[in-house]
């Protein structure tokens, strides 16, 4: 039997008549999951990237097929996220008035490495920064200030000033960029504000891409990310819809102060080792934090176990009358 012929033979016993008898369903989501079985088995070990194309490709064909034709196959919603996106629902859309831009003001610390000229040793340290930023479609301005490195060695600490490397990394500077027609921004318009579409659509895009060496929560997770980053002031209902795709997923929650909530991801990553992805919701469902922490750090990078090695805290987005000017209340 041809490769061809033995997915249109799982996809035919995976789609099921009008009226599903619950034990053709259940039927029908053991094929999808022994098929899973039957390429997982395959893989070589968690830290190594497969090298196998057509099992990854018909692994991404099934759980695409199964999200289109599977009957009751939207999975439940975490509860404390299904609340905050029944709150957000309620809400409307904000208006941009002709010549208007998003603002945001972020807080970010991301792992950086530099070489000291001459010598070999690379340096990983934390670098800080503030930013203030106004969007406009593909236009942006903003207003970046570098702050102190932290460092994980006293050793690598005195190299760094030593080489003058707060110099290039502009430590303590201010600067200002005004960038137009920025490219492979989100379209948001072509995203259903839909769940069950919105699903499908993330799913069909994850599938298209080619030989993914991460797990398909994470991938997910990442993407959500993408289409949330307050720069893009995601409409009301595309926020809900995003909050309970990842209220779907295998994540844990926790309830924080002012009905905030936590969403926490462990991973493997074949470059980085065990990781966690963090994000934060407001209760107007916007993205305020999102955080990577190395947990069990690969050799390839330096860091103590724990450490947050990406982090991003923003504002939420305002509407205001150009670039440079600020909210009334923030």
């Amino acid at each position: 039997m041809s490769t061809d012929e033995k997915l249109r033979e799982l996809l035919r016993a995976m789609v099921p008549p009008a009226d599903v008898p619950g034990a053709q369903e259940a039927q029908a989501r053991a094929a999808l999951h022994a098929a899973y079985r039957d390429v997982v088995r395959a893989r070589p070990g968690r830290r190594q990237r497969p090298s196998f194309a057509f099992a990854t490709a018909v692994v991404a064909a099934v759980v695409v097929a199964a999200a289109l034709l599977l009957p009751g196959s939207s999975p439940p919603i975490d509860a404390s996220l299904a609340q905050i996106a029944r709150s957000v629902r309620e809400l409307e859309p904000e208006q941009m008035p002709a010549g208007s831009f998003v603002y945001v003001h972020a807080e970010n610390t991301d792992l950086t490495s530099s070489q000291v000229d001459g010598q070999g040793a690379q340096l990983f340290y934390l670098l800080p920064t503030t930013e203030d930023l106004w969007v406009q479609g593909a236009t942006e301005q903003r207003i970046t200030t570098v702050g102190p490195p932290v460092f994980f060695d006293t050793a690598d600490e005195a190299a760094y000033y030593a080489g003058n490397l707060d110099v290039q990394d502009e430590v303590g500077e201010t600067r200002t960029e005004r960038l137009g027609d920025i490219q492979n921004i989100p379209d948001l318009t072509e995203w259903s504000e839909q769940t069950s579409t919105l699903r499908r659509q993330i799913a069909t895009e994850l599938a298209e891409e080619a030989e993914p060496d991460l797990g398909d929560d994470i991938r997910v997770v990442l993407r959500v990310e993408r289409l949330m980053h307050p720069r893009l002031n995601a409409a009301p209902d595309l926020r809900a819809a995003l909050i309970e795709i990842v209220g779907s997923l295998d994540v844990e929650t926790m309830q924080l102060a002012d009905g905030w909530v936590l969403v926490r991801l462990e991973y493997e990553d074949a470059a980085l080792g065990t990781v966690a992805e963090e994000l934060e919701f407001d209760r107007a469902g916007y993205l305020r934090t999102r955080r990577s922490i190395a947990l069990d750090p690969s050799p390839n990078w330096p860091v103590p176990p724990g450490t947050v090695i990406a982090q991003s805290t923003w504002s939420r987005a305002y509407v205001v009358d150009g670039a440079g000017v600020l909210p009334s209340s923030r």
